[in-house]
């Protein structure tokens, strides 16, 4: 941008008025994006007190990025959380059936993210006849 000189300021910001909005929209969506994705998050009180700081054209965009942020982090939790309970029912499983679980076959186990493989694994605990049989299913 150019160098803006004492006095010139009001017909500056007229002359660039939608460079800066556009700046400004991408500082927030990039911030609203940052602080959403921290590990400690940010409380959703917290990120509409700052939105309510913004200018009024800005603020119902941003609301809604940080809506959208806020349901894509909510379901990538849950998604999470369900192959972590399936990780855990399959090992549960093998474990109850052949008391102990090798650690290279519990990581194997720990490493699929597949919700449907791990279905089919937990039925596979319980029917195997052994921790070998168990394995030719990985």
């Amino acid at each position: 941008m150019a160098t803006v000189r004492r006095g010139e300021g009001a017909a500056f910001l007229e002359a660039h008025k939608h460079q800066l909005t556009t700046e400004l929209e991408r500082i927030a969506v990039a911030m609203l994006t940052y602080l959403i994705s921290t590990p400690s998050g940010v409380s959703y009180t917290q990120l509409e007190a700052t939105t309510n700081q913004l200018p009024e054209s800005l603020q119902k965009e941003t609301m809604t990025i940080a809506q959208q942020l806020r349901q894509e982090g909510r379901q990538e939790g849950e998604q999470h959380g369900q192959l972590r309970t399936l990780h855990e029912t399959v090992l549960e499983a093998l474990e109850l059936r052949f008391t102990h679980v090798p650690d290279g076959l519990r990581e194997a186990v720990q490493a699929i993210d597949s919700p449907k493989k791990l279905h089919a694994l937990h039925r596979a605990a319980i029917l195997c006849e052994s921790l070998d049989a168990f394995a030719e299913n990985l």
